[in-house]
């Protein structure tokens, strides 16, 4: 475990700095794009609770 992440240490410090920075942009890309993915999560489910809820406090007001 320990080797491996020194050997993952030394690669990182020895590889390219295109390589190093074509990793950099697609791991933003790939953070930002799971961001707008939860976002977008979070809202359906919280446009579906406040749905529910509003339909749950008319059904108490209807009976």
């Amino acid at each position: 475990m320990l080797l491996s992440y020194l050997n993952n240490e030394y690669y990182i410090k020895t590889v390219h700095r295109s390589s190093q920075l074509r990793r950099r942009i697609v791991l933003a890309a790939w953070i930002s794009s799971f961001l707008l993915f939860n976002k977008i999560i979070l809202c359906e489910y919280f446009l579906l609770c406040s749905r529910s809820s509003t339909l749950f406090v008319q059904d108490n007001c209807q009976q």
